[in-house]
C-alpha cells in the first residue's frame, strides 16, 4: 500500500511551501519506506512508498527527463514485464525494473488507452508539463482510492486519502448531509460522493484529464453483459474459472518481498491459498484474523485448510477497543454501519 497527493492550477501554484510535505506526511502510514516530492510552476506531485517491487531503485515520483513527464502511482501493475518488453520493442528505455516507470512509458505511448492494457490495482497521476495538463486514474475495480477536491480559484486537489487533502489551505470541512441520508437509509454511501461537501472520489475505471480548460472524466472499461454465442457446457465454465483463477493467482505472486496468503477458510481465501500452495516451491505463509466471540470467529475452519495445504500459518487476534474505534475510523474516512 503506497499513497499518493498532489495540487495542480493550470494558472500558477506559487512557490514552493511546505504544503505538499504536509499532504505526504499525513500519508505516511501507507508508505514508510521512502517520501517523494516534486513540484513546477502549475503541478505538485507527493508519494509515500511501500516497496514491493525493485526495493533499491524504484522510488517515485517517476521523472522522464527527456519530456519532463512525472508519474506518482500507488498499486501493482501485475502483467508489467511483458508490458515492458513490449515497450522496449518499441523504442522506450528503462532504467529501473520498476512497474512504476513501465506505467509511465504506457501511458506516454498509448496515452488513456494503455488503461485497457493493465492488469492491477492502481490509482496514479500523470504530469505533462509541456502541455500542461494532469492525467489521473483508478483501476477498473477500485481498489485503490483516489479522493479530489476543485476550489474556487480552479485549483484540483487530490490525494489517497482525505485527511491529506485537508493539509491544504482553504479545503472546507462540512458534513454531506445527503451522504448521511443515503446511509441512513441504505447503509452505504453512494460514490463518487463522499460524507464530506465537495470531496469526491474518482470512479472505479475511470479517469480524469485536467488541463486549463477544465475537467473531463471518462469511463475506461465496464462490466461485459453480453452473453455467449453459443451456450457453455458446466464442465468447460468450470476449467474456464480454474484458468482464470490461477492465472489471477500467478500474477499477483510476482514481488521482490515475501507474500503470504489471507485465509479466512471459506471458499475465496481457500481457493487462493490452495493455489498459491500449487504454484509455490517454497513454503507458503497464511494469516488469519480471529475473534474472541465465537460467532465472528473462523479459526477452525483456516486451521483445516492450513493443515491440507501445509501452509506456515500465523493467527492474530481482534480485540477492539473503545479507544481503536476512533482509529478505526480515523483510516476508513467513512462511518461505520453495524446491522444487528
Amino acid at each position: 500500500m503506497c499513497g499518493i497527493a498532489g495540487f495542480f492550477n493550470p494558472d500558477g501554484i506559487g512557490p514552493d511551501s511546505p504544503v505538499l510535505a504536509s499532504m505526504a506526511g499525513a500519508l505516511a502510514h501507507r508508505g514508510p519506506d521512502h517520501q517523494g516530492l516534486y513540484q513546477d510552476r502549475c503541478c505538485a506531485l507527493a508519494s509515500r512508498r511501500l516497496s514491493i517491487i525493485d526495493l533499491a531503485r524504484g522510488n517515485q515520483p517517476v521523472v522522464h527527463k527527456p519530456s519532463g513527464m512525472v508519474l506518482v502511482f500507488n498499486g501493482e501493475i501485475y502483467n508489467y514485464l511483458p508490458l515492458r518488453a513490449e515497450l522496449a520493442s518499441l523504442g522506450h528505455a528503462f532504467r529501473t525494473h520498476s512497474d512504476s516507470e513501465v506505467l509511465l512509458a504506457a501511458y506516454m505511448h498509448w496515452g488513456d488507452k494503455c488503461l485497457r492494457r493493465l492488469i492491477g490495482m492502481f490509482a496514479f497521476a500523470v504530469w505533462n508539463p509541456r502541455d500542461r495538463t494532469l492525467f489521473l486514474a483508478r483501476d477498473r475495480m477500485g481498489k485503490k482510492p483516489l479522493f479530489y477536491t476543485i476550489l474556487p480559484d480552479r485549483t484540483l486537489v487530490f490525494a489517497s486519502e482525505i485527511k491529506s487533502i485537508f493539509q491544504f489551505p482553504g479545503i472546507p470541512r462540512s458534513m454531506n448531509v445527503l451522504a448521511m441520508d443515503r446511509l441512513l437509509d441504505y447503509g452505504f454511501n453512494l460514490a463518487p460522493d463522499t460524507f464530506l461537501s465537495g470531496i469526491r472520489q474518482i470512479l472505479p475505471a475511470s479517469f480524469m484529464h485536467a488541463d486549463v480548460r477544465g475537467q473531463r472524466e471518462e469511463t475506461y472499461w465496464d462490466i461485459p453483459m453480453e452473453r455467449p454465442v453459443s451456450p457453455v457446457s458446466e464442465d468447460d465454465a468450470a476449467e474456464g474459472l480454474r484458468h482464470h483463477l490461477v492465472e489471477a493467482v500467478r500474477d499477483r505472486l510476482v514481488a521482490d518481498v515475501p507474500v503470504a496468503s489471507y485465509l479466512s477458510g471459506g471458499i475465496d481465501s481457500s481457493s487462493v491459498t490452495g493455489l498459491y500452495a500449487h504454484l509455490s516451491n517454497a513454503p507458503v505463509h497464511t494469516l488469519s484474523i480471529a475473534f474472541e466471540d465465537a460467532g465472528y470467529d473462523e479459526r477452525h475452519f483456516a486451521r483445516l485448510v492450513s493443515s491440507s495445504f501445509g501452509t506456515t500459518h500465523h493467527e492474530f487476534l481482534c480485540s477492539i477497543a473503545e479507544e481503536e474505534i476512533e482509529k478505526l475510523i480515523w483510516h476508513l474516512e467513512t462511518p461505520l454501519v453495524t446491522l444487528l
